[in-house]
């Protein structure tokens, strides 16, 4: 399996074509629930999730599946459901496959999460 990294790798400039694909990809795959905008000048796309998926969990089931992003935690404090994607060095194929990929990990999480509230646990955390 392909390790795929939406990590900041110091690269710095807007590409629209791979901007595309990201957003393209995004739409796709994601909950409907999730928000993101155009970036400014920075080259992360920062994504809302709903409230009951906490990306710093999120991100240990993605590493094991080779897919990394930036947690939003680190860097806006007391925030848990939104995560970066640094995209400008990865080709396109490989932004629709990791986005496929997170997508998959995404709607896990979310359906576990449904079923732990349903069983009614208090909280929820991964496997």
């Amino acid at each position: 399996m392909k390790r795929l990294t939406f990590h900041d790798n110091g690269q710095t400039g807007f590409c629209e074509a791979r901007h595309g694909a990201l957003v393209a990809a995004m739409r796709r795959y994601f909950p409907h629930e999730a928000a993101w905008r155009r970036p400014e000048a920075d080259t992360c796309v920062w994504v809302t999730l709903p409230l009951e998926v906490d990306t710093r969990e999120l991100l240990e089931w993605g590493e094991c599946q080779g897919i990394t992003f930036v947690p939003a935690e680190g860097v806006h404090q007391g925030v848990y459901n939104a995560l970066g994607l640094y995209y400008t060095h990865l080709p396109t194929e490989d932004i629709e496959e990791g986005i496929r990929r997170l997508a998959e990990i995404i709607n896990k999480y979310r359906h576990l999460a449904q079923q732990y509230r349903e069983a009614g646990s208090l909280s929820f955390v991964g496997p």
